[in-house]
């Protein structure tokens, strides 16, 4: 309704104004996560009646009869969730799964109703115009091998950071955002037409360098998930008419292994660029190789969902390490952007890769509906002192609860931290031989199906 100030109007009356001290998009933001968390509280009455973590959390601060207030209409809720303080419950809020910067131009509108079918948390950018970013000198030691007087240089945006904790960050705008997903239209339109396949899922392996071809191990970490079946080609040295030809035909993945410059993606007879392609039938992608951004987007463009890609230039050593996390972490059921997240702050630090188009894609389902991230605060010979942490899917998004089988009754909002468990040897053990899911203990970084309890306590 029109009128000088953002508010939120209900019909019953209730006025709530959306124009706070901390400004309208944080306040907006507040007002979502706050509600978001409270109504799940009250969804857990009636029927089907659930032993929600986050109540046991949140109840004994209130003065909320969940009961009687499971039967009022949402209007009349609403005004009692914005009538608790949000300091009093923010501690329980998941961590929120997406915020979205988007550019405040006619053309990023029709994103919109994308963005909030996700309930990302949206802002809108005020200065979007690309500038220079480059690498750190750290950074530069780590992924080149050694320092270089000319450190890459390409023009992106800087999203401002989130104040408030989020796993995923994506931009809506025409210029290339550094760390976060660069979202487009035409490619989450694409993805309503995805329809639920039976079929084995069809993945590309293509390595056009031989001095990288350790990573073709990915082949059997994509076929770790054993809930489903998988249909792995493997390739290798494609020319540009082969490579043209494979990328028209119909699949699930492309894992590439090699080199791209600033030609194309580099095959033995010459370069195969991406951004003159008219029909791409690969629904998703991962292109590990230098500075592929751009040879991504024309991929995405000419008909991919979306994709993994780099940003800089990288050593071969690390893209490798890279490539094998981003297969086990893709084959455990994380998202492409919820893979770059998790490789990012927690086995490659400051690694530059990020995805384009629907980052919000997943390869396959993970065993337990949310993939999971497991870290051993410390331990001794009889407990390990353990945090789990959970990402969302298109299949198990916000409002999903996850049932961590240590304590069979209590169920956990998912997205982020769930709670700290102290398990015995057994009980470890039974959560590594479930999902395949990356452990952090003391600085270093496993995977599930590679350590037993015996090896870390």
């Amino acid at each position: 309704m029109a009128g000088d100030r953002p508010r939120l109007v209900t019909d019953t009356g209730f006025t709530y104004d959306l124009d706070g001290a901390e400004g309208f998009e944080q306040t907006v933001g507040r007002v979502l996560r706050q509600t978001f968390l409270l109504d799940c509280v009250t969804r857990t009455e009636g029927y089907y009646q659930v032993d929600l973590h986050e109540r046991r959390r949140v109840e004994s601060r209130l003065d909320v009869d969940f009961a009687a207030l499971y039967d009022r209409p949402l209007a009349d809720r609403l005004e009692t969730y914005l009538g608790v303080s949000f300091e009093t419950v923010a501690d329980a809020i998941p961590d929120w799964p997406l915020t979205v910067d988007v550019d405040p131009t006619v053309e990023s509108l029709d994103a919109i109703p994308f963005v909030a079918n996700d309930l990302a948390v949206v802002r809108t950018t005020p200065d979007p115009d690309p500038r220079p970013v480059k690498q750190t000198p750290e950074v530069i030691t780590d992924f080149l091998g050694a320092e270089t007087d000319e450190p890459v240089t390409t023009e992106f945006v800087t999203p401002d950071p989130v104040s408030f904790d989020t796993i995923g960050h994506a931009w809506v705008g025409d210029s290339p955002p550094i760390d976060a997903n660069k979202l487009t239209v035409e490619s989450l339109r694409r993805s309503l037409d995805v329809d639920p396949d039976e079929s084995p899922i069809r993945i590309h392996v293509v390595c056009n360098d031989t001095a990288m071809r350790d990573e073709q191990v990915v082949s059997e970490y994509y076929q770790l998930n054993d809930r489903h079946q998988f249909d792995i080609s493997m390739h290798t040295e494609l020319s540009v008419a082969e490579f043209r030809e494979l990328l028209a035909e119909s699949a699930d993945f492309l894992h590439y292994i090699g080199h791209v410059d600033d030609d194309g993606i580099v095959c033995p007879d010459g370069h195969l660029d991406t951004t003159t392609l008219a029909d791409v039938n690969v629904k998703a992608f991962l292109l590990n190789a230098c500075n592929s951004h751009e040879q991504g987007m024309g991929l995405v463009e000419a008909g991919s969902l979306g994709g993994i890609i780099t940003l800089f230039d990288i050593a071969d050593s690390i893209a490798t390490r890279a490539g094998l996390h981003f297969a086990r972490l893709l084959a455990a059921g994380h998202t492409l952007r919820t893979s770059v997240h998790v490789l990012r702050n927690h086995v490659l630090a400051g690694a530059r890769w990020m995805t384009v188009g629907n980052g919000g894609l997943s390869l396959c389902h993970s065993r337990s509906g949310n993939p999971l991230y497991l870290r051993l605060l410390d331990t001794d010979d009889e407990t390990a002192h353990t945090e789990i942490q959970t990402f969302v899917t298109p299949s198990h998004g916000l409002g999903s609860v996850l049932n961590f089988h240590i304590d069979s009754d209590t169920r956990y909002l998912v997205s982020g931290e769930l709670d700290t468990f102290d398990l015995s040897p057994s009980e470890l053990d039974d959560v590594l031989d479930g999902d395949t899911i990356p452990v952090d203990y003391e600085n270093d970084r496993y995977w599930s199906d590679e350590i037993s309890a015996a090896d870390l306590l």
